[in-house]
């Protein structure tokens, strides 16, 4: 993700923090045109593209 640090850190906590309230193991942050993974405290979270997320969830 080639955002801004903070804005990076800031959406990652609140995606880990949600999917820990919710027991959801699936952690992925839709942006507009980044695509990446990272490891936060040994959690993945994928990050893609909005479009290469809905093009995977026509199945």
């Amino acid at each position: 993700m080639d955002s801004d640090p903070q804005t990076e850190k800031r959406e990652i906590g609140a995606l880990l923090k949600a999917a820990k309230e919710l027991g959801c193991n699936d952690r992925t942050l839709l942006t507009w045109d980044q695509e990446g993974e990272r490891r936060v405290n040994g959690k993945k979270v994928m990050i893609l593209p909005v479009w290469r997320w809905i093009l995977s969830q026509r199945s």
